[in-house]
Order: structure tokens, then C-alpha cells, then sequence
């Protein structure tokens, strides 16, 4: 059985089209924070595995992205790997 605290917080959020290399680049700035992928490239949604000890600094950083227009939607789920 998988021990669901073994697994990161998982959240979903749209990006902005034009500004999609900027936002990873600056993410990637940003070690150990999350871990993301493109979920939905038409729709430009992304996931993102975020580890309990990081949780705040990378809503910190996606709530600075909302405020620019670069990020939105963003919600957390339940991990979809559990």
C-alpha cells in the first residue's frame, strides 16, 4: 500500500501561452521547489508535484505569477499518482 505521505501536494494552473518559456525558466531558477510538466498543451495547463517543505514558497511564487497575468486557475488536487 502506498503511504500517501510519501507523495508531493499536486496542483494544476493555466499559463499564459506567451509567456510559457519565461515562467519555466524562471521556475527552473528556483531549486528543489517543484517539479512540473505540461499537462494539457493545447490548453496550457500545467502540473505541478510540489514536496510539503516547499509548499509556501511555490504558492508564494505562483501567486506573484497570478498578480502578472502569467499563471491562473491555479488549484490544488488530490495527487493523481496516489
Amino acid at each position: 500500500m502506498k503511504n500517501k505521505n510519501n507523495f508531493c501536494r499536486y496542483y494544476q494552473a493555466k499559463i499564459d501561452k506567451v509567456n510559457t518559456w519565461f515562467f519555466t525558466g524562471i521556475l527552473k531558477s528556483y531549486d528543489y521547489v517543484t517539479f512540473e510538466r505540461t499537462l494539457d498543451k493545447e490548453n496550457q495547463i500545467f502540473e505541478f508535484f510540489v514536496p510539503e517543505d516547499m509548499n509556501k514558497d511555490f504558492l508564494d511564487f505562483m501567486n506573484i505569477m497570478i498578480s502578472k497575468n502569467i499563471a491562473s486557475n491555479l488549484c490544488e488536487l488530490k495527487n493523481r499518482l496516489i
